[in-house]
């Protein structure tokens, strides 16, 4: 579902939302996953999705009422099952967070998360440290594949 190289999230709090903006810059395809199908879209989103970068979607069969913290954990659960890795910039120690790291890396799916002593339970169990810079080193690297690819197929 998720496409090679893309990036898929629930993109709702405003940091996230930030990197949300700051990845529409790029290329790369990227995949914002709501908790259901009446969550308003900004305007924004509209020419990225016309151009084929932005898909938008949701979990099979969620309702279509008010968003609730229950339909954001599994909103959250689907964009996990989608996606190749998960990278989780911060998880309070017995938090929701932690617990959908944990069962990505049970499904054994890698789980990314700054390298930081704030992650240390994180990291201990098992999700793999990383700086910001490889972070941003690994997505240049990802974009440069992208286009790479879309000149060979033109």
């Amino acid at each position: 579902f998720l496409p090679p190289y893309g990036v898929a999230g629930g993109f709702q709090s405003p940091m996230e939302l930030e990197c949300l903006d700051l990845l529409l810059r790029g290329t790369q395809p990227v995949v914002v996953c709501l908790p259901g199908p009446r969550t308003r879209r900004p305007a924004a989103w509209r020419r990225a999705t016309e151009s084929g970068q932005l898909t938008v979607t949701w979990p099979p069969d969620a309702p279509t009422g008010r968003t609730t913290a229950a339909l954001a954990q599994r909103r959250n659960g689907f964009v996990a099952s989608i996606a190749g890795a998960l990278f989780v910039p911060h998880a309070s120690p017995g938090g929701k967070t932690e617990s959908l790291a944990r069962a990505t890396l049970a499904s054994a799916k890698a789980v990314l998360t700054f390298d930081d002593p704030a992650n240390a339970a994180l990291i201990s169990l098992g999700a793999i440290p990383v700086s910001p810079a490889t972070i941003v080193a690994t997505l240049e690297l990802l974009e440069i594949a992208l286009l790479a690819g879309s000149e060979v197929r033109s």
